[in-house]
């Protein structure tokens, strides 16, 4: 679940925050250089599919492999080796208030957008 929202955001998806960064670099680039815009977009789309397809798919909903995860779990000093497990609740504290903020920075942008508009408008006018 969390992993998932946190890398379909960083992959720019519509409705998450990653994807108002993306989009207005994007807008912007295609007005300068349409070529590498272009270009830029379908890496995009590629690392999109290649990050659905092989790491969700191989981390998330394919079959338990120990061998592939046993140098994480190995404990070092004889302990014995424990079994992957899910994010203690106070990991969840912390990371479900970042999730939120995702959805929410993703849906709602203009109050932040209008909050460093301001910013970049002075900066500009100071520069120019």
């Amino acid at each position: 679940g969390i992993m998932m929202v946190v890398a379909f955001a960083s992959l720019g998806l519509p409705g998450l925050a990653g994807f108002w960064a993306e989009f207005f670099t994007f807008r912007g680039a295609f007005d300068l250089v349409t070529v590498w815009a272009a270009i830029g977009v379908i890496g995009i789309v590629a690392t999109a599919g290649y990050i659905l397809y092989r790491i969700i798919q191989s981390m998330f909903l394919g079959e338990y492999d120990e061998s592939k995860i046993a140098h994480w779990t190995d404990m070092r000093d004889g302990q014995e080796k424990h079994e992957p497990t899910d994010m203690a609740r106070f990991e969840k504290l912390v990371m479900w208030p970042l999730v939120i903020l995702i959805v929410l920075l993703g849906v709602f942008p203009t109050p932040l957008l209008n909050f460093f508009n301001q910013f970049a408008t002075e900066m500009v006018r100071r520069i120019g």
